[in-house]
């Protein structure tokens, strides 16, 4: 026990330090822990498990089937939210202490996949950032969201994967059986948050194809082929409205160039063989790859029109996507080629006649995601109507719509590379620490410097960031280029910038911190090689033998204060009198507002549909409410469901409700304003 004890000295450390800032929140006065749920979203997931932990089903108000959660979150609120029939609050404490063991769990496996890869100071650190910087964990251990237990997942995967060693046996059940717990790893990060799916695909490449040198020309080329129909609907196409239009045209897109375009590629030698060829020969197949392939989505889109499977399309998308495919993959393959072009041998990374190379790990890893993906969509198909959560459905439609609150969608380059205009972008833990200063700055010189400073924060950030990593780069550029394979930077990047592009190249609005969990992971990993990159250069100076020490202990010190210090204004441990029931008045105020046994229908109503006694609240905007809800809500027709389900009351934002898509048309003549509840207006429902 003792020898244990030694030998995992630093991660006691971060359960220790994790369950002490778990049980200062846990044991907060109400009011104040009512600030680590600060998004109605979170109440979403909670009101739906305590309806199924009672026996109601799926449904977050009991009476249509909710569909918009992640489900493995889901399952672990279940249990916890059982526990609302004693008491509310009493699940909302527990779950802190739950958060805490995933946050804890994450921290370790960070410091064990940094030791090992780069070294002990660096896993230090690198666990430290993400257990410590409060833009984190503001994301991932506040909220309730499902960004606790996928961040979790996502580490653990990029662990393993990091660890990996293929077995040089020529046993394919052997082989296979390897490689199955990664498997359902990778599943386990999907079903935490569905969009993981670019990580785990990417990561799985770096896995299966681990033994081949064009490791990373395909991940290279996979991100190429998935972000480039993107690219070219979003040149092409006006976000929004249009975009919503061709929307199917685009996915249909997006499959042909995932799907044919690594297949044609391998048709025509151009994984081949590629030491000592001749660059113009090589690139002359890249350019007859691309060719077919566009040619066979001209085909598909026009027969798609043609079975009117799809409205129509954009006849410029796909020539836009011809030309940025083949200047992305020219500039791909080009470095790729000068870089490498004395060290391939004659590899064939996917030719059925070279498939016991990698076929066994494509196996064992795919086979436990495919299965349980393919249950997970079958039972949502057959119970929901629809196989993927209705709330992502709905956040590509508000895109469409001309006039609505919940945002645009992106429209700016610098959105697809994560930097979206007035939006909290993936990059904002990095970001934040020099927008708020250039903010501050803006708002000193009353903006007659910073005449726009979106532009300035956005230099800024290049310009500082690319400064400080070619500077540690230069100093030590050997170490660090294998810290970062090491630690699977590679695919966790390429992951990232699929995602990224998933939102930001479509109508899709509304996205929230909490998407943003692998840029978090990114960020963290990246701050980790560089800080030992830092250390590597210091050791060349000759300093004090000490100094590496000091310098661990200086900087986790002051993460732990800036922690600390904002834990305690976050949470504070002192209610002012008279304001201990404060976060029920908006509560109280509806349920004084109207008669028991009244169906009142919200805009949002999370928190409230929570806390409330004796009501039913609905979920208006359809975030957590049916399939058949949203298909009349997209038709103007959902005062329709509202009459099947007899709602007596409106309560939300007046402006929402009377002056915005797509509730002012809706409830235009079908509401009869009350008056003002809790800073939002109470109507009676009309029922016509």
């Amino acid at each position: 026990m003792k020898t244990y004890l030694q030998n995992h000295r630093f991660e006691l450390v971060i359960v220790i330090l994790v369950l002490m800032a778990s049980l200062y929140v846990a044991f907060a006065p109400s009011n104040n822990l009512m600030n680590w749920y600060s998004t109605d979203d979170a109440f979403y997931y909670f009101k739906t498990a305590q309806n199924i932990s009672e026996g109601h089903g799926i449904t977050f108000d009991r009476i249509g089937r909710s569909s918009g959660y992640h489900p493995l979150w889901m399952l672990v609120c279940i249990p916890v939210f059982s526990l609302a029939r004693f008491d509310l609050m009493l699940p909302l404490r527990v779950l802190v202490l739950v958060a805490g063991l995933f946050n804890a769990g994450t921290g370790i496996l960070l410091y064990r996949m940094a030791r090992k890869v780069i070294s002990e100071p660096a896993g230090i650190v690198t666990s430290l950032l993400w257990l410590l910087t409060p833009s984190i964990q503001g994301v991932t251990s506040r909220l309730g969201m499902e960004s606790t237990i996928s961040a979790f997942f996502i580490v653990f995967l990029l662990s393993q994967v990091s660890m990996f060693q293929p077995m040089d046996t020529g046993d394919w059940k052997e082989r296979i059986r390897q490689v199955l717990p990664l498997g359902l790893i990778a599943a386990l990060t999907i079903l935490s948050r569905l969009d993981n799916i670019f990580l785990v695909g990417m990561a799985g490449i770096w896995l299966v194809f681990k033994r081949s040198g064009l490791r990373g020309l395909l991940i290279a080329d996979l991100a190429l082929f998935y972000l480039t129909p993107i690219i070219a609907a979003f040149w092409r196409l006006k976000p929004g409205a249009e975009y919503y239009q061709y929307s199917a045209s685009v996915y249909i897109l997006l499959a042909v160039s995932l799907v044919l375009k690594p297949v044609i590629f391998e048709l025509l030698g151009v994984y081949r063989d590629r030491s000592g060829k001749c660059l113009l020969f090589l690139l002359v197949k890249v350019a007859a790859g691309v060719f077919v392939s566009t040619v066979i989505a001209y085909g598909a889109l026009t027969l798609a029109t043609s079975l009117d499977l799809i409205p129509g399309y954009a006849r410029l998308v796909p020539a836009a996507d011809l030309v940025v495919s083949l200047i992305g993959l020219f500039v791909v393959h080009g470095i790729d080629w000068w870089m490498n072009r004395h060290k391939y041998g004659d590899e064939r990374p996917l030719s059925l006649g070279n498939w016991g190379k990698w076929l066994p790990e494509g196996l064992g890893y795919g086979l436990p995601v495919g299965i349980l993906m393919g249950l997970y969509f079958v039972f949502n198909f057959f119970y929901f109507g629809t196989p993927a959560p209705v709330s992502g459905q709905i956040k590509q439609w508000w895109g469409s719509l001309p006039n609505t609150v919940y945002g645009r969608p992106n429209e700016v380059w610098e959105g697809l590379m994560g930097f979206p205009e007035n939006e909290r972008g993936p990059w904002h833990p990095l970001t934040s620490i020099i927008n708020t200063r250039i903010e501050d700055a803006a708002e000193a010189a009353g903006k007659t410097i910073f005449d726009d400073p979106y532009w300035t924060q956005l230099n800024f950030n290049w310009v500082l960031v690319g400064l400080v990593v070619l500077f540690i780069y230069l100093v030590s550029h050997r170490k660090i280029r294998s810290g970062l394979i090491g630690m699977v930077v590679p695919a966790l990047l390429v992951g990232c910038l699929c995602q990224i592009d998933s939102y930001m190249g479509t109508s899709y609005v509304n996205t929230r911190a909490w998407y943003w969990v692998q840029e978090m992971v990114l960020l963290v990993v990246v701050g980790g090689v560089l800080f030992d990159g830092f250390l590597t250069g210091l050791n060349r100076l000759n300093l004090n033998h000490n100094i590496q020490q000091t310098v661990v202990v200086f900087f986790s010190l002051l993460l732990l204060y800036n922690y600390v210090v904002d834990l305690v204004n976050f949470v504070p441990y002192y209610v002012k009198p008279g304001r201990e029931r404060l976060y029920l008045a908006g509560v109280e105020a509806v349920e004084n507002a109207t008669p028991p046994g009244s169906i009142i229908g919200s805009t949002g109503g999370g928190v409230v549909a929570y806390f409330i006694k004796d009501r039913t609240i609905i979920n208006l905007d359809g975030l957590m409410n049916s399939a058949y809800y949203f298909e009349l809500l997209k038709k103007g027709d959902a005062y329709l469901y509202m009459n099947e389900v007899g709602m007596h009351y409106l309560h939300g934002n007046k402006y929402m409700i009377t002056d915005s898509d797509p509730y002012m048309g809706l409830f235009k003549n079908r509401v009869e304003f009350i008056k003002d509840v809790w800073g939002s207006g109470l109507y009676y429902y009309l029922g016509k």
